[in-house]
């Protein structure tokens, strides 16, 4: 897939078949999100990959924002460790980033996925820790949820020009 196919054309995705994606496929998902830009190079991100059905289950039930879980294929908690934090105060732009990345990779491989947001939400990062086992001072930035799409996602035109400026806000 071309990039800006890519990016045009992803969207988030909630539902999903029962096919299971690969290890390698999911591990080279991940490698993506270890790609993304981070500020002055910390890479203090870690990822934990989640394929366990019950612990998927127990996600579903216990966030409210997450109801797909149940269905996901796999789900990846993208966390950071900030005792390694050069920059402690952008931590999660780095992990938006690896997030992002993450999302671009499954649309490349024909998966359907949806980010959740974590972070600033504490109770929302307790429940991701207390499921996956988290340590207490690692934070949870976001949760991805993926699988095969249930079905198309909807596509729409989103440009509009009227959102852009050129050097001045007023142009």
């Amino acid at each position: 897939m071309e990039l800006m196919q890519g990016l045009i054309t992803r969207r988030s995705v909630r539902q999903y078949t029962d096919q299971r994606v690969s290890d390698a496929d999911i591990t080279e998902i991940v490698t993506a999100g270890m790609y993304a830009p981070s500020a002055r190079h910390q890479l203090i991100w870690e990822f934990v990959v989640i394929t366990d059905r019950e612990k998927l289950k127990k996600l579903s039930e216990g966030l409210h924002t997450a109801p797909m879980a149940k269905s996901a294929a796999f789900g990846v908690a993208v966390c950071a460790d900030l005792s390694r934090a050069a920059s402690p105060d952008y931590w999660d732009q780095d992990c938006a980033a690896a997030t992002q990345n993450i999302l671009l990779a499954c649309h490349d491989k024909g998966l359907g996925a949806v980010w959740v947001g974590m972070y600033p939400h504490a109770e929302r990062e307790d429940v991701v820790k207390g499921i996956c086992g988290i340590p207490a001072e690692i934070r949870v930035q976001s949760l991805i949820l993926a699988g095969h799409p249930a079905a198309p996602a909807r596509q729409e035109d989103r440009f509009d020009e009227h959102k852009i400026r050129f050097n001045d806000w007023n142009d």
